[in-house]
């Protein structure tokens, strides 16, 4: 991403959660529900590096940014490659874990973020039936962005 000027930004302190969890008031197995959430928060399951987004404890954000200057940190890098649909040529491309600042960079950032963000299905759905007719030639980008501005208002009313 550096290579291409690419960095990390949030859009009115908004995160997107990728796993929720939360326990039943009429469980009947509350200590035990209560032990499950406590270990969703542990330094053990926190540390696990799922490629999958982000830690949520202070604790594991340190220790990733620490994780980083280790040699298997290091040396943990994938190569691959994808055509460029543009000039029809393969590209090549490594990646690896940022260096330690770029990853502090990350965690300020993180630790910035306030309110969940849920994509409502109504809305994306939208968009992409009229970004359809853009693609296929049948609307203008105007147009589009038009249709899209007026079904959402309506939707937004309701």
């Amino acid at each position: 991403m550096e290579q291409k000027g690419v960095g990390y930004d949030s859009i009115k302190q908004l995160y997107i959660p990728k796993v929720i969890i939360g326990v039943n008031a009429a469980s009947k197995n509350q200590e035990l529900a209560k032990e499950f959430i406590q270990s969703m928060y542990s330094d053990s399951v926190q540390n696990i590096d799922t490629s999958e987004g982000f830690p949520v404890t202070e604790n594991a954000l340190q220790y990733l940014a620490d994780y980083v200057e280790t040699a298997a940190a290091k040396n943990d890098i994938v190569g691959t490659s994808a055509v460029n649909p543009f000039t029809g040529t393969e590209e090549k491309f490594d990646a690896h874990y940022p260096d330690k600042v770029a990853v502090e960079q990350i965690n300020t950032k993180i630790k910035g973020l306030k309110k969940p963000f849920r994509p409502d299905d109504i809305l994306t759905d939208t968009v992409m039936k009229e970004m359809e007719n853009c693609y296929a030639g049948t609307k203008t980008p105007e147009e589009t962005a038009q249709g899209i501005s007026q079904k959402v208002d309506t939707y937004l009313q309701e």
